[in-house]
């Protein structure tokens, strides 16, 4: 039962995603924030049918979630560049810095896990090691996220408000699956399985939120900049 809910949840939650991608680029306006959301959308319905036919810890569904989490990012780094006063926000483009770092190391584990599945204690080992670059990942997004919302101006809120909550959504759930199957050592079948029906819940978020692509160039509050720090 648990796999049948895996399996056609992430079936699901790619179709919706694909979608997505596709109406994003059927409203392509040459803006760069379009790209890397386009991007992220595709990724997400890709690594979404490989989590449907592949196990967790294969390669490409590794790969993918690392793609996803770029993806996203860049989102995020576009807007907080196109907003006045980017300029200021170092300590910002460091925590960037340091959540691509990381992802980059996600890459590495993630691309040779799985030459290690018969050699039980390194691939228990590189598990670990994966989920805990998953968690910090999580954390470091939520920062970021949390950042950029609540350094824009009241006025530029509501164009980031439905995009900001899926995004929220999606690494929060990150965090809690990863944080359980840390400390569990794999006790988190039934989160894994039910990701892609978060993933398909969290759609209409991205749909509301894709409606105000011409008002995420928002404005930073001078009064907010030193949060960044």
């Amino acid at each position: 039962m648990l796999e049948l809910i895996g399996l056609w949840s992430h079936l699901l939650a790619a179709l919706l995603y694909g979608a997505l991608a596709i109406f994003q680029l059927r409203q392509w306006n040459g803006d760069p924030l379009n790209r890397s959301l386009i991007s992220a959308f595709a990724v997400v319905s890709v690594w979404a049918i490989f989590l449907a036919l592949l196990d967790d810890h294969a390669r490409l569904a590794q790969l993918a979630e690392s793609g996803r989490n770029l993806a996203f990012l860049a989102f995020l780094y576009g807007i907080t560049q196109s907003s006045e006063g980017s300029g200021s926000q170092r300590g910002l483009k460091a925590v960037f810095a340091a959540v691509a770092a990381v992802v980059g190391l996600q890459i590495v584990v993630g691309g040779v896990i799985e030459e290690f599945r018969h050699v039980p204690l390194a691939f228990a080992t590189l598990i670990s090691t994966s989920q805990v670059l998953g968690l910090t990942i999580a954390a470091g997004a939520l920062v970021l996220v949390h950042n950029l919302y609540g350094q824009v101006t009241p006025s530029s809120r509501g164009a980031l408000r439905f995009p900001m909550l899926a995004l929220a959504g999606m690494w929060f759930f990150d965090l809690h699956l990863y944080t359980v199957a840390y400390f569990t050592r794999g006790g988190a079948e039934e989160l894994f399985a039910m990701r892609g029906a978060v993933l398909a819940l969290l759609v209409p978020l991205f749909a509301l939120g894709i409606r105000a692509t011409s008002s995420w160039k928002v404005q930073i509050s001078r009064a907010a900049t030193f949060q960044s720090l």
